[in-house]
């Protein structure tokens, strides 16, 4: 098979592997070369991986040369190198590369695990597989395949940017054939999604004038399901030590014009997200607002549009300019991971709290906002992680994701945890932390726990009364999800998987229990309050569980009805609709008998709505 074939596994059906479209889009641009993208996900089974390239290289070619280059990350090595050894088994002339971060920078360690893999492209690929497809397709009418193998493997060494396996004939080991510069022009590359062009009546990067005759590649994307990664710029100036982003400090920026071009392609498409990869989006305030300002002058009410920030990069203009943005375009993460100093200069983050904490108050609700937190860092504690929990959680952003330190190949972090026997981590992908000098396995072990009830409880969104009372009451909210981790061990809920409204019913069995000590009567009572509200908020429940006390008046339902929304159809408007009375505010925690009208979406392809709540206190 002349054409090069990639393999690529993701973790998820609606994920989409950037570095193989944009390989395989940069070489066609260079050579006309049309390469063939095998992309599934970890969930399928292994030989249904196996066959889909065996199936692709064609099972009638076994004794021919193939050239299969596999893009490997920490979720998915594991089977890359398993489906590396069975494709070598029953394709022994093909040749095997590899790239991606998990392998760039520890070749010893790959070839030893694999001797399968052949060569292994160190960093940036672009320019690299390119000079190994032209050497490839050079040679390809070569008869004999052995004979094309071996003057390939010869004409790979003049090829910078690779690590070569040594065998045969050859001295056992490898040789890496010198460092490659980085891509000058970002500009160079490619638009990486080309099935998207035919949606744009503008120009492309592709061709200048709609789409080529030939693509780079048959892709099969969904607009409405599939995530599009999407990067504008390449390298970090900053030096966070567990990051591999910060080997490569030389940044570079795709110009305005392209990135531009680029997102009109999304926009004209209209698929529902796109995540920009860029490792510290906004770096240069002129250029990453002109972009933002380009997306609101040109939005679609469809795209969101996803950025990952230093927070305390932000400036006055900036944030001033966010006041603007409506709900739906965009959604920021933010990289907290820690709130103590010392651990924070250990891992090279600059840090100002106060200025930080500012930033994040000051980025509008209409923006969807992720704050990240990393447990297992040198010099923090339970109780540090503790402090760090809760004084990121109360500047309520829409998630709070809680990871774990991973101890990556060729990060100054990996330099750290050898000079730290206590640091313990797992010896295959994804290298994560068991144990570090100051958190022992059990406490991480309780904080995956903690994680666990954080994504039920909070990130989901689907009790924000509760938490938000929590919250503004000023709860520890470390120590609320402590005291539920607790009550779940000794119910043996953790063992299986739980519906929304069953998680509604063991916070309120939750709430009944002396778990969380701190809690006051009146407490108890609000909280049951906003639970029942939150319940209701989910979605109109087809029955109520024992636990909900129902406050209904169907005459001051309907009442309601006529008065806030446009009722055409009675029967509709109740299918969409739900009454009860409360004793609560739920805005102020005032004891007052509150009723609220609950009114849901209607279901819209593609389109996710939320409830909407009205309080009706004018109407007591």
């Amino acid at each position: 098979m002349r054409s090069p074939v990639f393999a690529a596994v993701n973790t998820r059906y609606n994920h989409t592997n950037l570095a193989v479209r944009s390989l395989a889009s940069y070489i066609h641009a260079q050579t006309g070369m049309q390469s063939i993208i095998i992309e599934k996900t970890t969930a399928e089974p292994f030989p249904v991986l196996l066959r889909s390239i065996i199936e692709t290289l064609g099972p009638d070619n076994t004794d021919k040369s193939a050239l299969v280059l596999f893009s490997i990350y920490i979720w998915n090595a594991p089977i890359m190198f398993d489906l590396a050894k069975e494709v070598k088994k029953v394709f022994s002339h093909s040749i095997l590369g590899c790239g991606g971060p998990e392998v760039s920078y520890n070749a010893a360690e790959v070839f030893a695990r694999e001797p399968s893999f052949d060569f292994i492209i160190r960093g940036e690929g672009e320019e690299t597989l390119c000079d190994c497809v032209k050497l490839y397709t050079s040679l390809y009418n070569v008869q004999s395949s052995a004979m094309l193998n071996n003057e390939f493997f010869q004409g790979l060494e003049n090829i910078p940017g690779l690590y070569i396996q040594c065998n045969g004939e050859k001295k056992e080991g490898f040789i890496f054939t010198g460092e490659r510069k980085p891509l000058c022009s970002l500009d160079e590359l490619v638009f990486p999604y080309p099935s998207l062009c035919r949606f744009s009546n503008g120009n492309n990067q592709i061709e200048a004038a709609g789409l080529p005759k030939t693509l780079p590649f048959t892709d099969h994307v969904d607009g409405n399901n599939h995530i599009f990664y999407y990067e504008s710029s390449r390298g970090c100036p900053f030096r966070c030590s567990y990051c591999l982003s910060s080997i490569d400090k030389n940044v570079r920026f795709l110009s305005l014009e392209r990135v531009y071009n680029d997102l009109q392609i999304f926009l004209d498409a209209e698929v529902s997200l796109v995540k920009f990869v860029d490792r510290t989006f906004n770096l240069n305030e002129e250029r990453y607002l002109s972009i933002w300002k380009y997306i609101l002058a040109h939005h679609n009410k469809i795209t969101m549009f996803h950025f990952e920030i230093a927070a305390e990069q932000c400036t006055d203009s900036v944030l001033n300019f966010l006041q603007g943005v409506p709900e739906g375009v965009m959604q920021f993460e933010v990289g907290v991971q820690t709130m103590n100093p010392q651990t924070l200069s250990q891992i090279r983050r600059p840090f100002n709290k106060a200025h930080l904490e500012s930033v994040i108050r000051r980025i509008p609700k209409t923006i969807h906002l992720h704050l990240d937190l990393i447990a297992g860092l040198p010099h923090e504690d339970l109780r540090s992680f503790r402090n760090s929990f809760d004084q990121t959680i109360v500047l309520k952003p829409d998630m709070l994701q809680l990871g774990f330190l991973k101890i990556l190949h060729g990060t100054e972090m990996e330099s750290y945890a050898a000079e730290h026997p206590q640091y313990k981590r797992l010896s295959i992908p994804p290298y994560e932390v068991l144990q570090s000098p100051d958190m022992s396995c059990k406490d991480l072990l309780f904080l995956k726990d903690i994680e666990q009830l954080c994504d039920v409880y909070y990130n989901s969104g689907s009790f924000l009364s509760v938490f938000s009372y929590f919250i503004e009451t000023a709860f520890s909210l470390f120590d609320v999800f402590e005291s539920m981790v607790h009550f779940f061990k000794e119910q043996n809920l953790f063992e299986n998987k739980h519906t929304v409204k069953s998680y509604a019913g063991f916070l309120y069995s939750f709430l009944e229990s002396s778990f969380f000590k701190p809690l006051t009567a009146s407490d108890i009572f609000i909280l049951k309050e906003l639970l029942r509200l939150d319940f209701l908020r989910i979605a109109k429940p087809g029955s109520f569980p024992p636990w909900f006390s129902r406050h209904y008046s169907k005459e001051l339902h309907h009442k309601a009805l006529l008065e806030n929304t446009q009722m055409k159809s009675t029967r509709e408007a109740y299918s969409y609709s739900e009454y009860e009375e409360f004793e609560v505010n739920p805005n102020t925690y005032e004891i007052q008998k509150t009723p609220v009208l609950f009114l849901y979406p209607k279901p819209q392809q593609g389109i996710k709505g939320s409830t909407r709540i009205v309080l009706l206190e004018k109407n007591l």
